[in-house]
């Protein structure tokens, strides 16, 4: 059973840290793909483009384990939709969500703990454009990271510039945060913080 390294990324650290099968898969998946893990970049994890009648993937090269797997699976699900709709749908629409959820479920058949697959599994009934935003699958991508989910309400907390804030009332999937000089943020839940 296969579990995540839970290490610091290493820069040599990718599909190695995946079950066998799924690496197999993965490969098979990637057939016909120019395939490159590039420098991290800041706003995404993966990229696919088409040009010059070539499907290109870029992934950054400071993800591992389930994460490099569900952002290269997420990248070759829009060449699958594109090969199909020829851009002639949403780029995360129905068709998109098909494809990658037709993608990852062979890859979910016991090569994972139970747990990691039970989230995995949920979360690819509907899967998002970001799987960053769902905070199960951040837990398990990034499971000793904080999130202003963790922070009990009306406890101070920092983000990431080192502002500093207090937890106040839950929106939905947001929180109401309060700044020392009185002013109102609004911060979703999953964001990482230090408290």
């Amino acid at each position: 059973m296969f579990k995540p390294n839970l290490s610091p990324p290493g820069p040599h650290s990718r599909m190695d840290s995946l079950p066998v099968p799924v690496q197999s898969a993965i490969t098979r998946y990637l057939s016909g793909i120019c395939f490159k893990i590039v420098k991290p970049r800041k706003t995404v994890l993966g990229m696919w483009r088409f040009r010059n009648n070539q499907h290109e993937i870029t992934i950054n090269s400071n993800l591992e384990g389930i994460q490099f797997m569900l952002t290269l699976v997420h990248e070759i699900a829009h060449v699958r939709t594109w090969d199909l709709f020829k851009g002639s749908v949403n780029p995360h629409g129905q068709e998109w969500k098909d494809q990658y959820r037709n993608l990852m479920l062979p890859l979910l058949q016991g090569f994972f703990d139970s747990h990691i697959e039970s989230h995995l599994k949920k979360y690819m009934k509907n899967p998002s454009a970001s799987s960053t935003r769902c905070i199960e699958i951040r837990r398990i991508v990034k499971p000793n990271s904080k999130m202003l989910e963790d922070v009990p309400m009306g406890v101070t907390f920092k983000v990431s510039d080192g502002r500093e804030f207090v937890k106040m009332r839950k929106r939905r999937v947001k929180w109401e945060c309060v700044d020392a000089q009185g002013k109102i943020y609004i911060i979703p839940g999953i964001a990482p913080v230090i408290f």
